[in-house]
């Protein structure tokens, strides 16, 4: 029964398309196909906003599930440490009182100091 109704259809809408193209000049017939092509071109970029739509709001409800549940970070924070030079000894620079030079190795280490950055800054002795 499907079938039979399928291919009425069919043959009505060519018998249709017939007739309008013996009426039609070349010139509505030519905008009628462009018309028709134009909008059918249309269909696979609309099918792809549709889509990507789709993906954003499925986003979009993820980020507000992990914003609901507890605080817990996605991912560990990065560990940066950051190194400097430590600075000069006071009193003789990097030369001995007879004018030699001192080797860096042999000069006193001063104490490092770490800060820590984050929720809080606060310098850790």
């Amino acid at each position: 029964m499907r079938r039979v109704f399928l291919l009425l259809l069919l043959l009505v809408v060519s018998m249709v398309v017939w007739r309008l193209g013996e009426r039609l000049s070349a010139d509505a017939l030519g905008m009628a196909i462009g018309i028709v092509l134009g909008v059918l071109a249309s269909v696979p970029v609309s099918l792809i906003l549709v889509a990507s739509g789709r993906r954003r709001e499925d986003e979009d409800e993820h980020i507000e599930r992990v914003r609901t549940e507890p605080a817990q970070p996605v991912y560990p924070p990065p560990v940066i440490v950051l190194t400097g030079h430590s600075p000069a000894p006071s009193g003789g620079g990097s030369f001995d009182s007879r004018g030699y030079a001192v080797s860096p190795w042999l000069q006193t280490p001063t104490q490092r100091r770490f800060k820590l950055v984050g929720e809080e800054e606060r310098w850790i002795e």
